[in-house]
């Protein structure tokens, strides 16, 4: 048996040797064992069937055996028998159980040979006809009680099973007892429209195989003159075997593995000390009754590739960490999809250790080394809540959808930044509308001053008072601007678009061009960096002319202090008037700067709008690289077939707008119609904030929509993030996966 399970080996089903009359050899008659072998291990050729004409060679054959072992070669015997059967006879190989029919006293195979001759010279012949037809050759080898199979060779060719046969004699010779056990193979057709014609005459479909035919050394491995055989190991049952189950284990070339697989896993210390395990890179089955470490062997080798269990996380937990018990190992060898080998070992509590072929340690996560492993625990496979076909297509699926689903996460945070900003702007109506307020409270308070000519009189103060506010708020603006300047030359570093110690193997001129470009680029940041040093001396320089106008203002005191005297009247407060000018010439500055706010708001409108057809997009992309990737999956079979809807699953819809929107006294059949209008909670958002409830005022009364927008408002964030999931069907065997038991699952997902 194969240390690793089934493997696919080369086998040539027809070849001839040194014995055979037809077999051309110039070497000498001790080398010829030796050279057969060697030309055999040359072409990668596991097994080979001995069929020379009408004989068999007993000595010859156990050489030959016993020198092909040496290679992990398995040598079958067998004969091209003449069979009386059709115009000319038919050509038919039988291969025969060495166990049962090589024996050390006697030749049972040259026995048969002896009777099936009988008063026939000169058997060795190509075309010299035994005595027996198929039936009766049969029946005679049924007699020894022995395993055998029968292939007919070169059936298209002389002396071939469709050459010398018609259909009705097929059909009849199919009937003959025996036949369809023992007959298992026909070599060498290459019209497939006579191997349909034939297994509709037969009323089975047998294998169709390939041999060499060989007639020298340099036959052998010839193209077209073997198959190749998906087995445990090298034995005649084996091959047997193969050829019933020929669908699934009879292929024309050998293909390399392309996947990543897990090769073995053994352990060190705890429960399962000493303990390996070889692994096939196909199907691999656990047999044991409970308790006998399934569980336990499959958890381990979850934790040693860092997987985190989806259900059972406690139990699963314990598990490993009775298993492993304190100190524990399990050493995981593996394969990637580029035929590189690494070992994986992970000691109970700590992280993973993975080194490459060279035992070099590599400092990066398992999954950089086997891809996507697939994890599917019982709980797992017993789920049936709404999604969960999603989460086994994601487990499917892998990271080939990270990509978009990362450019929606920035995407998302796009949108959320904009409708903070529309929030804002929405808050300024009321924001201007109490500062009109305060502004027409002072304007009454400061009309008294006016009625008795006190503006007049301190006109040149307040028009100081004027200039002092607009300068300090011009110089604030500044500050806050090479504020945000400066924080971003501080986040900004050239060498991460340099390409000085790059070098170009196939665009060099190209390179160049554009290494003089970001120079160019370089120097224009340094030049916007010198910029926010003159922009610091401009602000500089402004607080020195605030400070004179405060000067020249300070310089005016006694004269305004001259005139208040002069106004003489108690019944007004004159410090009162100069704070109410102030006041005034702030909220003024205040008044237009929300005004210039609100002229934003349908700026801001539009890029919400454009940020979320974007986001439309990038949830389409995601969609579209897992219909993909479904497409893939059910063109290679058809037992499992999965569809996918673009934002179908409702009833996730469903349950996302009930929690969010609890309180707003929206009734069951409301929340359902809602449902159906939008397709998502970012609809909803579009609908309040850009929209004005165009639709969702037609589902709602005026209180529950006031309701709605105000949860809209509050926790936009969690509904821009909130994607209605896309609808995954699963069907295995046409029954959707939820009405199957977890046995079929489990088939389903293999």
């Amino acid at each position: 048996m194969f240390s690793h399970g089934a493997e696919v080996v080369r086998v040539d089903f027809h070849m001839h040797t040194v014995k055979d009359k037809e077999f051309e050899f110039s070497g000498s008659e001790n080398s010829f064992v030796s050279a057969y072998v060697e030309v055999m291990r040359q072409n990668n050729i596991r097994i080979g069937i001995i069929t020379n004409h009408n004989k068999f060679d007993l000595g010859e054959y156990k050489a030959l055996k016993k020198e092909a072992n040496k290679s992990g070669i398995l040598i079958l015997p067998g004969v091209e028998l003449s069979v009386k059967e059709g115009r000319n006879g038919l050509h038919t190989l039988i291969v025969f159980n060495p166990d049962e029919w090589i024996e050390s006293s006697v030749d049972p195979i040259d026995n048969f040979l002896c009777v099936v001759f009988r008063d026939i010279k000169n058997r060795e012949n190509t075309n010299t006809r035994c005595q027996t037809d198929v039936g009766t050759t049969l029946t005679e080898l049924e007699r020894y009680g022995r395993d055998y199979f029968v292939v007919f060779a070169h059936i298209e060719q002389n002396n071939g099973f469709l050459n010398e046969c018609n259909g009705g004699l097929i059909q009849s010779l199919a009937d003959l007892p025996y036949f369809r056990n023992r007959v298992l193979g026909f070599q060498k057709l290459r019209n497939r429209d006579k191997a349909r014609q034939l297994c509709d005459w037969l009323g089975y479909s047998p294998a169709f195989l390939d041999g060499s035919d060989s007639k020298s050394l340099e036959d052998i491995g010839k193209q077209g003159g073997y198959s190749h055989l998906k087995l445990g190991e090298l034995s005649f049952d084996a091959i047997q075997y193969a050829l019933q189950d020929h669908e699934n284990r009879l292929m024309g070339e050998m293909s390399a593995t392309k996947h990543g697989c897990i090769r073995s896993v053994s352990f060190q210390g705890g429960k399962l000390q000493g303990c390996s395990i070889n692994l096939s890179p196909h199907l691999n089955t656990l047999i044991g009754i409970r308790g006998s470490g399934k569980s336990s062997l499959l958890e381990a080798l979850r934790y040693g590739l860092q997987l985190e269990p989806a259900a059972d996380k406690d139990y699963k937990k314990e598990l490993v960490k009775y298993v492993l018990d304190s100190g524990g190992k399990v050493v995981i060898s593996v394969t990637d999809s580029h035929a590189r080998n690494y070992t994986i070992s992970r000691i109970n509590g700590e992280s993973p250790t993975i080194l490459d072929e060279t035992g070099a340690h590599l400092d990066v996560p398992v999954v950089s080394v086997i891809r996507n492993p697939l994890y599917f625990g019982q709980k797992d496979l017993a789920q049936t809540t709404p999604g969960y076909e999603f989460l086994l297509l994601r487990k499917l699926v892998g990271t080939k959808a990270d990509i978009f689903e990362e450019n929606l996460d920035k995407q998302n945070a796009l949108i959320k930044e904009s409708i903070r900003k529309l929030v804002l702007v929405k808050a300024v109506p009321g924001a201007l509308k109490d500062l009109e307020e305060k502004k027409r409270e002072l304007e009454h308070k400061l009309k008294i001053f006016n009625e008795k000519g006190v503006s007049d009189k301190l006109k040149k103060q307040s028009a100081y008072t004027a200039d002092e506010v607009k300068l300090q708020r011009v110089i604030n603006e500044i500050k806050q601007i090479a504020e945000r300047l400066n924080d971003f030359l501080l986040q900004y570093d050239t060498s991460s678009v340099s390409l000085a110690e790059y070098h170009s193997a196939y665009n060099e001129e190209l390179f160049e061009k554009t290494t003089a470009r970001l120079e160019l680029f370089a120097t224009h940041m340094q030049e916007i960096a010198k910029q926010s040093d003159i922009i610091l001396s401009d602000i500089e320089h402004l607080s020195v002319l605030y400070n004179e106008l405060v000067n020249a203002r300070d310089m005016l005191k006694e004269e305004f202090a001259e005139i208040r005297r002069e106004i003489n009247d108690d019944s007004i407060d004159l410090e009162s008037f100069s704070k109410y000018q102030q006041e005034s010439s702030i909220l003024d500055d205040e008044i237009n700067q929300k005004k210039k706010e609100l002229q934003k708001e349908e700026a801001i409108r539009s890029e919400i709008l454009a940020g979320l057809d974007k986001r439309n997009e990038v949830l389409r992309s995601i969609f579209e690289s897992y219909k993909s990737e479904i497409e893939g999956i059910n063109a290679r079979q058809s037992e499992l077939q999965i569809r996918i809807t673009f934002k179908g699953d409702k009833a996730s819809f469903l349950e996302q707008l009930k929690s969010t929107f609890r309180g707003t006294g929206i009734t069951e059949g409301k929340y359902s119609a809602i449902c159906s209008e939008f397709s998502d909670t970012a609809a909803i958002i579009r609908d309040c904030l850009i929209e004005n409830g165009s639709q969702l005022q037609k589902l709602v009364t005026p209180t529950q929509y006031e309701a709605v927008t105000a949860k809209v408002v509050d926790s936009y964030g969690s509904l821009v993030d909130a994607a209605t999931p896309n609808l995954v069907e699963i069907m295995y065997h046409g029954k959707p996966l939820n009405q199957l038991s977890m046995g079929q699952r489990a088939s389903a997902l293999v």
